[in-house]
């Protein structure tokens, strides 16, 4: 699905405010976490638009996904934030965006009718 993604969509998608916190993110490979965001975004906003216009989703399917990810996010981030001292650096704050990014979207899979969904569909809802 990738690979009908091009310059002038990514250029687009990368003034979205999802790849402006990202880009806060401390990773030595925080270019291609970003092109992974933004492809997944792209491809999950083409899929989904594709699904509902089939009449295979409607519009409570989709919330019902964007709950469960909502939740998945909750989850990560209080985790995460149960572990923080009171003072924490701005390098220690980025490294800290990027467990909470990652532990969010690894490996969590989410449904819809309950079938598990495409892992750009998931991720892509994240954003």
């Amino acid at each position: 699905m990738q690979s009908s993604i091009n310059k002038v969509e990514r250029d687009t998608a990368a003034n979205r405010t999802f790849v402006k916190q990202l880009e806060l993110i401390e990773h030595p490979d925080k270019n291609e976490i970003l092109l992974d965001a933004i492809d997944d975004f792209l491809c999950s906003e083409s899929e989904r638009t594709r699904l509902t216009l089939r009449g295979d989703l409607d519009r409570e399917d989709l919330s019902e996904m964007d709950e469960a990810c909502k939740e998945r996010w909750k989850e990560a981030f209080r985790r995460k934030r149960a572990s923080l001292r009171m003072e924490i650096s701005e390098v220690e704050m980025a490294e800290l965006a990027f467990e909470i990014y990652d532990s969010t979207i690894s490996g969590y899979i989410s449904t819809l009718r309950g079938f598990a969904t495409n892992s750009y569909l998931t991720k892509g809802t994240f954003h």
